[in-house]
C-alpha cells in the first residue's frame, strides 16, 4: 500500500489557472486513492465556477488573508502523513508525486524541494521571459541554505508538530524561514530533487517590480536585530553597487538561453531598476515608513 499524501494549494481569485494545476494533478502516475488535493480558497466570497475534475479533490475556505494562513488551514485538514505544497499557477509534471514519494520510501528524508521550471508567456518581451528563466524560484540555490519555496515542496506532516505551523502574519518569505527553522529543529538538511518538477509561468515586468516591493521589507526586518540604525543607513548604499555578479550569471547563461548582447544590457538595466527600488524601499522603512500590502 502506498503512503497517503495530502496536496495543499492556496488560491485567491485564480480559478482559471487553478484548473490547469488540478488537471495536471488528475493525471498523476501516483495512485488516485493514495492522495488527496485540498484547495484552500482565500477569497470565500468568490466560489469555484466549475466542478472539480476528481473525487479526491476538495475546496475549503479560509477568510484570514494570506497564503500562509491558507496553507495552515490545509495542514489542519490534511489526512496524509506526508504533505505536498504547490501554487494555483503551477503545473506539476505527471510523475511529480511519484518521484517525491519514492524518495521518502527509500530514504530517511523529511523534506524535499523540487525544481520549478519557468515557461515563457507570449505577452512578455523575450528578455523578461529569459530573466525569469534564469533568476526566478531557484530551488537549487535555495536548498543549499535549507530554504524552499512552497511552489514545489514536500515534507512529513509530523514536522509541523515539531516546528510549528507557518507564521500566518507574514505575507511572503515564510516558506523559506519555516524551512530554516525545520533544519535547526531536526538537524536534517533539505534535499533538492531536480527530477521532481512543476512548471511555473514567467511573471511580467509589473509583477517582478511588485514582488520586489513585497519581499524586500523582510530583509530589513532580518537585519534590524543585529545592526544599529547608523550601520543600516550605511548598508543601504551597498544595495546600489554595480550588478557585477548578475552580469557574470547572464554571461554564463548566454548560450543556454540564447541571450544577445542587447538582451544582456536590457536585463542588467532591469536588475539595476530592481536595486534602485530596494534602495528607496530600504530608506523609506528605515525612516519610519510602513510596509505596503499587495
Amino acid at each position: 500500500m502506498s503512503e497517503f499524501l495530502s496536496v495543499i494549494i492556496p488560491t485567491y481569485k485564480d480559478w482559471d489557472r487553478l484548473w490547469l494545476c488540478l488537471d495536471a494533478l488528475n493525471k498523476q502516475t501516483y495512485p488516485d486513492n493514495c492522495f488527496e488535493i485540498i484547495v484552500v480558497n482565500n477569497a470565500p466570497n468568490y466560489s469555484c465556477p466549475y466542478k472539480l475534475p476528481s473525487s479526491n479533490m476538495k475546496i475549503i475556505d479560509e477568510s484570514t488573508p494570506g497564503s500562509y494562513a491558507a496553507r495552515n488551514t490545509g495542514i489542519k485538514n490534511a489526512k496524509g502523513d506526508y504533505l505536498a505544497f504547490t501554487d494555483s499557477d503551477c503545473i506539476p509534471l505527471e510523475n511529480w508525486i511519484e518521484k517525491a514519494m519514492n524518495i521518502f520510501k527509500k530514504s530517511s528524508e523529511t523534506r524535499i524541494a523540487g525544481a520549478v521550471k519557468i515557461f515563457p508567456i507570449r505577452e512578455n518581451p523575450a528578455y523578461i521571459n529569459k530573466f525569469e528563466s534564469i533568476f526566478a524560484i531557484r530551488q537549487d540555490k535555495f536548498s543549499k541554505q535549507n530554504k524552499a519555496s512552497t511552489a514545489n515542496f514536500f515534507c512529513k506532516k509530523s514536522l509541523f508538530s515539531l516546528v510549528g505551523l507557518f507564521d500566518s502574519t507574514k505575507f511572503s518569505g515564510e516558506d523559506h524561514e519555516w524551512n530554516v527553522r525545520a533544519a535547526v529543529s531536526t538537524g536534517i538538511p533539505l534535499r533538492y530533487e531536480p527530477e521532481c518538477v512543476v512548471l511555473h509561468p514567467a511573471r511580467n515586468k509589473t509583477q517582478i517590480i511588485t514582488k520586489t516591493k513585497r519581499l524586500f521589507p523582510r530583509y530589513l526586518e532580518n537585519f534590524a536585530p543585529f545592526r544599529s540604525k547608523f550601520l543600516l543607513f550605511i548598508w543601504g548604499f551597498y544595495l546600489i553597487r554595480p550588478p557585477i555578479i548578475y552580469a557574470r550569471e547572464l554571461i554564463k547563461n548566454k548560450v543556454e538561453h540564447k541571450l544577445s548582447i542587447f538582451e544582456i544590457i536590457r536585463l542588467l538595466l532591469l536588475i539595476y531598476q530592481i536595486k534602485l527600488i530596494q534602495f528607496v524601499t530600504h530608506y523609506k522603512l528605515l525612516l519610519g515608513g510602513t510596509k505596503e500590502r499587495f
